[in-house]
């Protein structure tokens, strides 16, 4: 169901008509963009996933540096919190999740085959780029193995940030499948609300204000109405949940509250936040 965000600025949430065309003609998600200067302000990683990748957000690769990081932490021990005996490596880790959705279950194997972007529409292939880039986020933003908390923009990539941001809507949306059209448009806007986050970081409010970054959140949010619908009033918690675990990274740039607009059946229709 379009929520009240769908035609605002996915940069600054200012009211406009004017789509990403690229988005657009090969049928992806809506994604409007208010003028030029904000469609390039993120178009050096948004331009990874438009055009023939965008109906399905299909992520790039692995580059060569993440390539060699992931080989190196394969063999690391989690959770840190369990006796050793009781620790699964990261491999094991991500090997144990394939193997239960039926996908090939050497580590290094498919992370070799992931470096190259032959047939990477794949849904499966997608699935295990996206599986060994979120568990390693969330390693290395807890070596406990907490996975209930988004990593922080500083310490991950586009890609794992986006990877780590479906996992934690999964976790809470059971109904879903990892497999799925339905968490695209959120994609799209959570790569878009990492690529403000990092120019935050590298930058000064002038030149990204807390306005923008809360803005794009609202509408990663927002996105989920494209596929999930809470039927009744004891669905709120998996969507006050879901926000929680969302907006860590967010709150540790922009320190903010929000408030949610409920409609049982319709899903949530408003997010609003607003800097503390």
């Amino acid at each position: 169901m379009p929520g009240p965000f769908l035609h605002r600025c996915a940069v600054c949430g200012t009211s406009t008509e004017n789509r990403c065309s690229g988005c657009s003609k090969a049928g992806g998600p809506i994604i409007f963009f208010c003028s030029p200067e904000h469609q390039k302000l993120v178009w050096h990683n948004h331009k990874r996933v438009c055009r023939d990748r965008s109906a399905a957000f299909v992520a790039p690769p692995l580059s060569d540096e993440e390539y060699q990081h992931y080989r190196q932490v394969a063999d690391i021990k989690i959770p840190h919190s369990k006796p050793p005996e009781l620790r699964t490596t990261l491999a094991e880790s991500v090997e144990k999740a394939l193997a239960d959705r039926k996908l090939p279950i050497d580590f290094q194997r498919v992370v070799a085959i992931s470096r190259t972007a032959e047939d990477l529409a794949d849904s499966w292939k997608q699935t295990i780029l996206a599986r060994i880039r979120a568990d390693t986020a969330f390693l290395m933003t807890d070596p406990t193995g907490d996975s209930s908390k988004a990593p922080p923009v500083g310490s991950s990539t586009p890609w794992e940030f986006v990877a780590a941001f479906a996992e934690l809507v999964l976790l809470y949306h059971k109904e879903l499948s990892p497999i799925t059209i339905h968490l695209v448009r959120f994609k799209h806007h959570a790569l878009i609300l990492h690529t403000l986050l990092r120019l935050r970081l590298a930058g000064s409010s002038r030149e990204i204000p807390d306005d923008w970054i809360l803005r794009s959140f609202e509408h990663v949010i927002e996105a989920l109405n494209d596929g999930i619908y809470y039927k009744d009033q004891n669905d709120v918690h998996r969507y006050r949940a879901t926000v929680d675990s969302l907006s860590a990274p967010v709150q540790q740039v922009v320190p903010f509250k929000h408030r949610g607009g409920f409609m049982p059946g319709f899903g949530i229709l408003e997010l609003s936040c607003w800097p503390e």
